[in-house]
């Protein structure tokens, strides 16, 4: 879907775990997508979401997410690389 896609280029689509969303961005580096796992927290304050397993922030929404990222970049420590 994204191989031939500009670099920055991206879509969520749902995880194949359950529950869970991705994040696929073409990098740009050889045609490689970077495959980035969306992970929901249930609180007693409602839904969040957060970037990885070892994401800090948390958002609301998906689009807040995507949001924050396209400004502030990804961290290097979330990016699982394939062809």
């Amino acid at each position: 879907m994204l191989a031939d896609s500009a670099a920055g280029a991206f879509v969520v689509r749902k995880s194949s775990k359950p529950g869970h969303f991705a994040l696929s961005l073409q990098t740009g580096i050889q045609g490689r997508i970077a495959n980035l796992l969306i992970i929901p927290l249930k609180t007693p304050q409602g839904l969040f979401y957060k970037l990885g397993a070892t994401g800090k922030e948390t958002f609301g929404n998906i689009a807040e997410l995507v949001r924050h990222y396209l400004t502030e970049g990804i961290p290097a420590s979330e990016v699982s690389l394939s062809m």
